[in-house]
């Protein structure tokens, strides 16, 4: 049997250089993150408003009955309800009260609908009809990094269109 005078573990010197090299990987990573985190942040939004716009059109021309995405510009917040009302808030005994929030660095720059033209602050909506169609609407979106995003809602599909760009539809700008 042969015994080794080494000792086992690690020596100051690997310890440090280990450290000195996740410092700098670190330092490399770190900021891209940030950014990925923060687009990731706007990308988020813009798929929970397009799963919620549809939810809006398939409740609609399930249920028979108008339904109305309200948007509160100031705020960054939007709801369903059945109620037109733009000094509505929702009710939680409704079943379609959940009020979703764009999330931090994310918001609302202005809304174009065909009722309303473009509206820059307080509150919107955008009207779902029974048969499955949809007020033409553009929500434009903004992130803390300036850039701009636009969902454009088809009237007769309900389909959303997302542009990383600001742009208008033909017809309501």
């Amino acid at each position: 049997m042969k015994i080794s005078n080494r000792q086992h573990g690690y020596s100051i010197l690997e310890l440090s250089l280990v450290l000195f090299l996740l410092a700098l990987a670190s330092f490399i990573a770190l900021p891209r993150l940030g950014a990925v985190l923060v687009g990731g942040r706007a990308e988020g939004a813009l798929r929970t408003l397009t799963e919620t716009i549809h939810y809006a059109r398939s409740t609609a021309a399930v249920g028979a009955q108008d339904l109305f995405l309200h948007l509160d510009l100031r705020e960054g917040k939007y709801w369903l309800s059945r109620d037109p009302s733009l000094i509505s808030e929702p009710e939680y005994t409704e079943d379609l009260a959940e009020i979703h929030r764009l999330p931090a660095g994310v918001k609302f720059k202005e809304v174009t609908t065909l009722g309303r033209g473009r509206v820059a602050e307080g509150r919107v909506t955008v009207r779902f009809f029974p048969d499955g169609t949809v007020e033409t609407a553009d929500l434009h979106i903004e992130d803390r990094d300036s850039r701009e995003f636009t969902l454009s809602i088809h009237p007769l599909t309900g389909s959303v269109h997302v542009e990383e760009k600001y742009i208008v539809q033909k017809g309501l700008g």
